[in-house]
């Protein structure tokens, strides 16, 4: 997602890496995680094929009207950026760990 806000475009080699994480991210963290892997491929899809279709044609209200989708799968998955952190607390979690009980344990002097 940051080489596609960096670039204002979707790369896409990292796009066609993300469907090789759903199994994964399904297993490791469960369905909405793989749904919201799922959200960011599509949103970035969407993107890369307005601009295809875009790109040759002269100005006019097509052009506009392809570019103005674009811009808002932009603003979607931008929503989608900004709520990734949410999506991924309950599974990062740390100051609820054993280890994290342990660190907040004031040191004995010996």
């Amino acid at each position: 997602m940051l080489t596609t806000f960096r670039n204002g475009a979707p790369d896409p080699e990292e796009i066609s890496k993300l469907p090789r994480l759903y199994p994964e991210a399904r297993f490791l963290f469960g369905h909405d995680i793989e749904e919201f892997f799922r959200k960011i491929f599509k949103l970035h899809v969407d993107m890369e094929y307005f601009r295809s279709s875009y790109k040759d044609l002269a100005s006019g209200e097509r052009r506009t009207e392809l570019v103005h989708k674009e811009s808002e799968a932009l603003k979607q998955l931008a929503e989608e950026f900004d709520n990734l952190v949410v999506k991924f607390s309950p599974y990062l979690a740390i100051q609820d760990s054993p280890i994290s009980a342990i660190s907040r344990r004031p040191c004995s002097k010996n």
